[in-house]
């Protein structure tokens, strides 16, 4: 919110060697999620590779790129981003949304939303794994 009220709708900063970009326009964020294209290039994020590795487990969408990020991507378009597909989820994502506003409470105002949405999705992530 610094960012935003000090750069405007769109900011850079400088993370390591690269330059990230912050859009906080929720338009321009859809437009350039409509936008990815096969060569999408998303900088790594060391920490997570590196637990990825120690875990041998593998990183997801957001972790991936070029032809690896696109393949992964039209698998995840054709098999959960349809309808039919999304319907199928409905229960779980509603028992997981009436968690969370269980933990938070209907009047309640999180201190923290990041560490608060971190710890609910972490337990969320070990409890439904099955799905």
């Amino acid at each position: 919110m610094e960012m935003k009220s000090k750069y405007g709708k769109i900011a850079k900063q400088r993370v390591g060697r690269s330059w990230m970009i912050f859009l906080f326009d929720p338009d321009d964020i859809q437009q350039v999620c409509r936008s990815d294209s096969r060569n999408e290039y998303r900088p790594e994020l060391p920490l997570m590779t590196c637990y990825a590795k120690e875990k041998g487990i593998e990183t997801g969408l957001a972790f991936k790129n070029g032809e690896e990020w696109h393949t992964l991507r039209k698998i995840i378009q054709e098999k959960l981003l349809k309808p039919k597909s999304v319907v199928k989820y409905i229960p779980m994502i509603e028992e997981i949304a009436d968690e969370f506003v269980d933990t938070v409470g209907p009047n309640q105002v999180m201190d923290d939303t990041f560490t608060t949405m971190s710890r609910f999705t972490a337990e969320c992530r070990k409890k439904y794994q099955k799905y």
